[in-house]
């Protein structure tokens, strides 16, 4: 679990930091919308939410600041390729999710590498251009340290901007 909260915390460090001094106040400001539900109660995130394609992975992170966050990293991926449905049954390399509130971290992995699967979740890019990303998710996640879960549904992001 250790391994999986080490890239958790990587992730959320990369896309909440990624903006480079060339953005624009609109670029910066205009982060998209991002709802679900999280074990029943209604959540937006407007403020701090990005996303970045490195190489052949998306990494998502949606959140209004650093308290609060979900995020998924998805490898294996062309920009050619969007729009797709990602989810536990993806073959390749390891897909990740989590959702993070202060100090508790949740987890979700389809297990590849020796990791062992955890928790469930899917999320699927219905648009993708002129930098933004729109599409819907699910997540079931295991906290880092203990026995409880998560659980998010009916989640859409929409407009979000890559970074």
């Amino acid at each position: 679990m250790n391994k999986l909260r080490g890239l958790f915390v990587v992730m959320l460090f990369v896309s909440l930091f990624a903006c480079s001094s060339k953005d624009s106040v609109d670029e910066i400001t205009q982060r998209g919308t991002v709802e679900f539900k999280l074990n029943g109660t209604s959540k937006k995130f407007t403020k701090a939410n990005s996303y970045v394609i490195s190489g052949e992975s998306i990494l998502l992170t949606f959140g209004n600041d650093k308290r609060e966050i979900v995020t998924f990293r998805i490898p294996e991926v062309k920009e050619k390729d969007l729009p797709a449905t990602f989810d536990m049954n993806h073959k390749g390399n390891v897909l990740s999710a989590g959702y993070a509130a202060g100090n508790d971290v949740y987890l979700a992995t389809n297990g590849i590498n020796g990791i062992g699967k955890i928790g469930d979740f899917s999320i699927t890019v219905t648009a993708y251009g002129n930098k933004k990303i729109s599409g819907k998710f699910s997540l079931k996640a295991k906290h880092s340290e203990n026995t409880s879960t998560v659980t998010i549904t009916d989640g859409n992001f929409t407009d979000v901007r890559i970074y």
